[in-house]
């Protein structure tokens, strides 16, 4: 997943869609424009103000099925030129051009029906961290051209007055007009009825608001509202009876068969304040109108049925004819109901599903999600059995939904460490992919991203998604002095050495002669102790030690004392046939580092410095590389003196 879909849980059960990607920046204030005075044009339209961006944003909202499309966002105002979309909070530095200090943090429309803007005008966003001693802001109002705009008289003790007043776009001014009219009561029926041939439509769901509180005469005029030809009217006049009726039933029933999936969407909305056996029959008919993608509605509807999946599952299987056919055989309609309410009794349902090749991988990785949020012993079970699936992008997601789960609602329902995964490794794998899609994401703000860095180059997963980034050129430069700071510190010592291709070891510059080193006295004990703790970890000696780098027993044979010292010192000179390293980055941005083992037209095998093969498909690898640099680390990265190195030459010089 990419960080804005991961962040918002747009793939999961349960989450409605999250509108509009904004990036780093997140709204200070919202409000609607209900009002006419700044033309039609601008009836309707949605003001979010982002005080990090240094902006107010804008959308003119239109029904999508059952819920909205925000449309085009445009940049409605803006201290700027170009987008800050990367913008620090906190980076005064960054923002010392004035004009980034447009700080907008609340957005209403006044009584005169003109914008009103508040701006603090600050270097940096966080009152916390205030830098303008002065507290100095300013309120922006926003006009048409050549337009006088006044705040109106508000006559609140005649009739005519009070429903003039109803139409203000301020909700304060026309709150007050509001409770005036309702006081009057059914005698101002009439007048309020008026307003619904308004060609503004904020007026006319203002009036049904009002005539449902207006006693029974009211209400009756709203119930007759249930049969216009308007779906916006239908809904709002439902919305508005579900507040004054105890019993909203008879209209849900009325609204089931509705044209409008909008409307039906309320209607199921309604629902979930009764008992499930009073709305059983009307959700079922609300199910038989859903067309398998509106997300909106589905989130209604499985909010309706919440506490009564399992139950209520059965009759949608037979409704859709599910019980008829294999779960891989499903239409799009029961297939994604079945997803979003993952009742335990579609456990199987799921897993064949998960693990069929009759069905894409998108549709595959939705049944391993539903699965995943079944709690049960069970769905544990056939998530594990899943990860041994013989479709690669199964088995994967079905190993991280593994060591995710069971770290959290899975904990408690099996013995862990009998499993086999090491989930650890994989939670580990999946934390620095996210980490990593921050580090590419152009929306995201710089220091995130250097937070990104930074904890990926201390970790052995997130060292070697770097390497493979650095090898790639995919990692901006202005990461590199972080990625420096810390990637020596790494645990994993294939990561350091790689390192090396592309940073300054440090201690590196320290130069060894050879020469002076000769000079000195090795002692061959002390040369076979310092062997044990720093070069057995890859050399044998008399079949001790690591086989993963060349054998030294015998190599006092093809080294004199100079050339062995050579070959330490300088391990990049002339890499034994067989030992150079190799760097293998798949598709999917992880890399191997160590010797080519193996080179096949399906497979590649590489053996790490751990000694542990790692088998890579040969269509999965993005790019490999051959190594300039021994997988020997240089001896001043190890803490080697020179009289450390004469004490190793004279243990492997005198080797029987």
């Amino acid at each position: 997943q990419d960080v804005y879909t991961a962040h918002w849980h747009q793939d999961d059960p349960g989450i409605m869609p999250a509108g509009d990607k904004t990036g780093a920046g997140a709204p200070t204030g919202v409000a609607v424009n209900e009002g006419d005075a700044l033309g039609e044009k601008y009836r309707g339209l949605l003001l979010s103000a982002d005080a990090g961006r240094n902006i107010i944003f804008s959308y003119h909202p239109t029904i999508k099925n059952s819920g909205y499309d925000l449309g085009q966002r445009n940049n409605f105002i803006t201290s700027l030129l170009n987008d800050n979309d990367g913008y620090v909070w906190n980076d005064s530095l960054q923002n010392t051009d004035k004009n980034k200090w447009f700080r907008p943090s609340d957005v209403t429309i006044g009584t005169d029906g003109a914008i009103y803007v508040a701006d603090w005008y600050d270097p940096v966003v966080g009152g916390h961290q205030m830098l303008d001693p002065s507290g100095y802001g300013r309120i922006y109002r926003i006009v048409p051209k050549n337009k006088k705009l006044t705040a109106p008289f508000l006559d609140l003790k005649t009739v005519d007055g009070m429903i003039e007043v109803l139409k203000n776009p301020a909700v304060n001014v026309r709150y007050q007009a509001f409770v005036k009219l309702k006081e009057r009561g059914e005698e101002v029926i009439g007048a309020v009825k008026g307003l619904l041939t308004s060609q503004n439509p904020y007026h006319q769901a203002r009036a049904i608001w009002l005539l449902s509180q207006l006693g029974e005469q009211g209400k009756m005029e709203v119930e007759s509202l249930l049969e216009n030809k308007n779906e916006l009217i239908r809904a709002t006049a439902f919305r508005a009876l579900r507040l004054v009726e105890a019993d909203i039933l008879p209209f849900a029933e009325k609204l089931s068969g509705d044209a409008s999936s909008f409307v039906r969407r309320e209607v199921a909305i309604a629902l979930t304040d009764f008992p499930i056996d009073k709305t059983k029959r009307i959700l079922l008919k609300l199910i038989t109108s859903y067309d398998g993608k509106d997300k909106w509605y589905l989130e209604a509807v499985a909010s309706a049925l919440s506490g009564h999946e399992d139950a209520m599952v059965q009759g949608i299987k037979k409704m859709f004819n599910g019980d008829q056919v294999r779960a891989d055989q499903w239409d799009r309609r029961l297939a994604s109901l079945v997803w979003r309410l993952h009742p335990s009794s579609s456990i199987n349902d799921l897993k064949i599903r998960a693990s069929s090749t009759s069905l894409n991988e998108q549709e595959r990785s939705e049944a391993l999600t539903a699965l995943s949020f079944v709690n049960t012993r069970p769905a544990a079970l056939s998530m594990i059995e899943l990860t041994k699936s013989p479709l690669k992008d199964v088995a994967e997601k079905a190993t991280y939904w593994v060591s995710f789960r069971q770290s959290n609602d899975w904990f408690s329902l099996l013995d862990w460490s009998k499993t086999g995964i090491d989930t650890e490794h994989e939670r580990q794998v999946a934390s620095m992919r996210v980490k990593k899609r921050k580090i590419l994401d152009e929306l995201l703000p710089f220091d995130e991203k250097k937070w990104s860095v930074q904890e990926m180059a201390k970790d052995p997963v997130g060292g070697q998604m770097l390497i493979a980034m650095l090898a790639e050129n995919s990692l901006a430069k202005t990461f590199y002095p972080f990625v420096e700071e810390l990637i020596f510190k790494n645990p994993d010592q294939s990561v350091r050495i790689q390192a090396s291709n592309y940073f300054r070891v440090p201690g590196s510059t320290k130069a060894f002669s050879i020469a002076e080193i000769s000079k000195l006295k090795g002692n061959a004990i002390s040369g076979k102790a310092i062997f044990k703790q720093s070069c057995a970890t890859c050399h044998q000696v008399n079949k001790e030690g690591s086989g993963i780098g060349p054998d030294l027993t015998m190599i006092h044979k093809k080294f004199d004392r100079n050339g062995l010292l050579d070959a330490i010192v300088n391990p990049s000179a002339a890499i034994v046939f067989g030992y150079e390293p190799w760097l293998i980055v798949t598709r999917d941005g992880e890399s191997v580092f160590g010797f080519l083992v193996a080179d096949g037209k399906q497979a590649v095998v590489v053996k790490d410095i751990s000694g542990k093969n790692h088998i890579v498909e040969t269509a999965k690898i993005s790019s490999r590389k051959k190594q300039e640099n021994s997988l020997m680390p240089v001896p001043s990265s190890l803490g080697l003196s020179e009289l450390n190195l004469a004490d190793v030459r004279e243990y492997l010089m005198t080797i029987e």
